[in-house]
């Protein structure tokens, strides 16, 4: 039996706070009859600023051999902030936990605003008077006016959350530069330039500027080649606008760069989907899973692709895990539904799909493949021509997906009903609108219909003999 759905999608993973958060699916459709599309997500990180130090006294020295800032792009913590000592701050421990936010994404998934994502975390311990004002001579000193602006860039950038603010620390950060910093704190400046452009980025992805959104991007990773936040996003982004090689190359160095970013797995597994190279997508998706358990885009991804390569029973155990996890995605359980097609359990497949309805009354895929199973099962107990019907009109007047398809599966009702010659009609609108390569299909269907013949599948229980289409596009 054939895949059907535009809702069959491979997930680009995102997380708006990597310290907490649930897991949500979304994202890439790649099985037959699916949207040319879908969209994929931006990586809403938290807003993790530099670390900073301060020198005594004064703090704001005048030697251009030595700063008083120091440290790399870090979260501000109790042991990680500007300090009236005579030392760098120490480096904070690196997050444990790097789960999704939760984000509905039963159809087309939203991106998560950066408005939506947790405020970054001022230090713990108050920062002296020293650390966080300039001298009133500051100005009249060297480096005095350039190492002011940086401050005051600091200290908005523990509580920036709009573009505007992200915007004014960038241009602090440049004017600071243009006024001449000594080597460690231009180091920072940079670091903090390039946290405030990625963060700007992210706030444009949510509006749907791609273009800015990925120039800012562009421009994070000029100033600190090795902000991951910054490549994570650019490769989704570009992802978005089909330039696959690229995407994968940044996905790519963002596992060289954080080897544990579950995250960067899956999505660099949806690129191997969108090659066709299942068996590195299975891989990329294994170690996903490995290091984050409960990620979901990736236990669905590696679902799909089980199902696609025809390991039927892997494909199977990833979905229940996701279900489990969650329970509300009628998306999920759509797929779960697909899969126990072809394993012949038809009984709980549109218990599924019943189901997926229940959670989404609008929800095409759910109809569709229901109707589609309801018309053409091999099982003479499970066809039901007049629910069948009703299915397939219910999956046109959603109103969105390939209308071909939907057509395609009234005509197989139209036909299981006996209605031959409007089952013939029906498929000739079919072909008329569907793309090239599922003109085959219908064709055959069509010759069938003019025989007075029914459509019929069959269960799918042989690894490697699952009927699918070639992949779509991973675009937004």
């Amino acid at each position: 039996m054939t895949i059907r759905g535009d809702e069959n999608q491979f997930e680009f993973a995102t997380d708006a706070d990597d310290s907490a958060g649930s897991s949500t699916p979304g994202g890439v459709s790649a099985v037959a009859n699916a949207s040319p599309k879908p969209a994929l997500a931006i990586i809403a990180d938290d807003a993790v600023v530099p670390a900073a130090t301060t020198r005594p006294s004064n703090s704001l020295r005048n030697s251009p051999s030595r700063g008083w800032l120091g440290g790399g792009p870090r979260r501000p913590s109790a042991t990680a902030g500007i300090r009236p000592t005579g030392r760098s701050a120490r480096s904070e421990a690196a997050a444990t936990a790097k789960s999704p936010t939760a984000r509905p994404k039963a159809t087309v998934p939203a991106m998560p605003s950066a408005a939506q994502t947790p405020a970054p975390r001022p230090p713990v311990a108050p920062m002296s008077e020293a650390a966080t004002q300039a001298p009133a001579d500051a100005a009249a000193r060297p480096f005095g006016a350039a190492n002011a602006l940086l401050v005051q860039a600091y200290q908005l950038s523990l509580k920036a959350a709009s573009e505007g603010e992200y915007s004014q620390i960038v241009r602090w950060c440049a004017e600071a530069m243009r006024l001449g910093l000594n080597a460690e704190n231009r180091q920072f400046c940079l670091q903090l330039s390039a946290w405030a452009l990625n963060r700007r980025g992210q706030v444009r992805a949510a509006q749907g500027q791609d273009a800015l959104a990925l120039a800012d991007f562009r421009a994070a990773i000029d100033f600190d080649p090795n902000c991951w936040r910054a490549l994570h996003n650019r490769g989704v982004t570009l992802a978005q606008t089909g330039q696959f090689a690229e995407a994968f190359d940044d996905m790519s160095r963002v596992i060289q760069l954080n080897p544990q970013y579950a995250k960067a797995y899956s999505n660099r597994a949806t690129l191997y989907v969108q090659a066709g190279d299942l068996d590195r997508a299975v891989a990329d998706y294994e170690t996903a899973i490995n290091l984050e358990p409960e990620l979901v885009p990736a236990l669905v991804g590696h679902a799909r692709v089980c199902h696609m390569a025809g390991r039927l029973e892997q494909a199977l155990a990833s979905f229940a895990r996701a279900i489990k996890l969650q329970d509300g995605s009628a998306e999920i359980i759509c797929s779960r539904a697909d899969l126990l097609v072809d394993l012949g359990q038809y009984g709980d497949a549109l218990h599924d799909y019943a189901r997926a309805i229940d959670i989404d009354s609008k929800f095409e895929h759910a109809y569709r493949n229901g109707a589609w199973l309801l018309a053409t099962c091999p099982d003479d107990d499970v066809r039901d021509a007049e629910a069948a019907l009703k299915g397939a009109q219910a999956a046109l007047d959603c109103g969105y997906g390939d209308r071909h398809a939907a057509l395609d599966t009234m005509a197989a009702a139209l036909a299981n009903a006996g209605r031959f010659d409007e089952a013939v009609s029906t498929i000739q609108q079919a072909i008329e609108v569907a793309p090239e390569d599922a003109r085959p299909a219908y064709q055959a269907r069509l010759e069938l219909y003019q025989a007075g013949r029914p459509y019929r599948t069959h269960p799918i229980l042989q690894q490697g003999d699952v009927q699918t289409a070639d992949f779509v596009e991973v675009d937004g």
